[in-house]
């Protein structure tokens, strides 16, 4: 299960949700690169900044670009379509899709403060919230499919700039281990400070 959706004010978010999605099946069980499983946040933060280096490298074939890394406050600063963006993350591991629904509103908001509380003026600030549902030991796959699908529902009733989520079917977890039994998927909730229009559906 894999997808997403985004406000068109949200200039470059379309393209960079996409990135995240897709950059995430690099962590393959063939793969040299170190698992992600959302045990730690910097290594959750980690694959939207990925995101954001492959994107911008793609607007800008043959320029040099710097990898996006974290600043000194946790913050991610980037330029998409000529925006640029001062972007602050906060992770949560809710146990279920109503624990999300509750608060993430307020995961929001944290995050939406810090990012305009760094942004300079003409910085957009962002702010996202990395959802990594965290389920109970012992759950066949069929039932971890079921949740992680209400999750995906659920999160369709959060006012958002922007959603994007992968977890991986049944027949996906085998190649990819970018999810566990306990660790499912994730999913991105982004609010910016200066969308017009938010979407919810």
């Amino acid at each position: 299960m894999h997808g997403l959706r985004c406000s068109p004010s949200l200039l470059g978010w379309t393209r960079l949700l996409d990135e995240w999605v897709v950059g995430l099946t690099q962590y393959n069980r063939a793969s040299p690169s170190e698992s992600v499983c959302w045990e730690h946040e910097a290594r959750t933060r980690a694959t939207l900044a990925s995101a954001a280096t492959r994107v911008r490298s793609f607007a800008y074939h043959e320029a040099d670009i710097e990898p996006t890394e974290p600043r000194a406050d946790s913050t991610l600063r980037f330029e998409l379509q000529g925006c640029t963006y001062v972007v602050a993350t906060v992770q949560r591991s809710p146990e279920a899709p109503r624990a999300m629904t509750e608060a993430a509103d307020a995961w929001l908001a944290i995050a939406l403060d810090r990012a305009v509380e760094a942004a300079s003026p003409g910085e957009l600030g962002t702010g996202v919230v990395l959802v990594t549902p965290k389920l109970a030991k012992g759950l066949t796959e069929a039932e971890r499919h079921a949740i992680a699908d209400e999750f995906v529902g659920a999160s369709r009733l959060i006012p958002s700039d922007g959603c994007a989520y992968s977890f991986p079917d049944v027949g996906e977890i085998a190649r990819y281990r970018y999810a566990n039994s306990e660790r499912p998927g994730a999913l991105l909730l982004v609010r910016a400070s200066a969308s017009p229009q938010p979407i919810s559906a």
